[in-house]
């Protein structure tokens, strides 16, 4: 199955053997929370049905504003933030975040540019994906992130949830 926003159809691939796309090398995947924030429904379905399936807890959101709203009530481990979204886009909610969780872009935004999304997000960025993306290189990502940010969160280092989740900034304007 190939994860795209700017088709309604999504095609099918065979898992590999054993029928897991990939595991965290820590193998701890049900330790961590993972947000998905993506407006288009099937793919946000399918996205944390994979996610799921492989072990992740998994919350989800279709727009920036609530996507913000969870990242509030939920200790989150790894973001993955679509950019083009109702309300408030993906680049807002990294603004309006002073300790982000492991954040991996993945979209189809025609006018991303990685080299632009480093630049002006840098230190929060762990990975980006441009749509559409395959299940095995969607879950390599997570998983790298994942291992991310339980290392974060073991060693109390970084910018991740280690003292009990990410701040959002009351006024996002800021």
């Amino acid at each position: 199955m190939v994860i795209n926003s700017t088709s309604q159809k999504m095609t099918s691939t065979v898992a590999p053997a054993g029928g897991v796309w990939h595991r965290s090398n820590e193998g701890r995947p049900g330790n961590t929370n993972v947000l998905v924030v993506e407006d288009d429904q099937g793919v946000r379905e399918t996205t944390v049905a994979i996610l799921r399936e492989e072990g992740y807890v998994v919350v989800q959101a279709a727009d920036g504003v609530d996507a913000l709203e969870l990242l509030r009530g939920h200790d989150i481990d790894v973001l993955l933030l679509d950019l083009r979204l109702p309300r408030m886009d993906g680049a807002a909610v990294l603004e309006a975040l002073d300790r982000p969780p492991t954040v991996v872009v993945v979209s189809g935004f025609e006018s991303f540019e990685e080299a632009e999304m480093r630049r002006r997000f840098g230190s929060v960025l762990f990975d980006c994906l441009r749509k559409p993306v395959s299940p095995h290189r969607l879950m390599a990502a997570t998983a790298a992130a994942a291992d991310h940010a339980l290392s974060v969160r073991d060693t109390g280092t970084g910018t991740g949830t280690s003292t009990g989740g990410t701040e959002v900034r009351d006024d996002p304007e800021r």
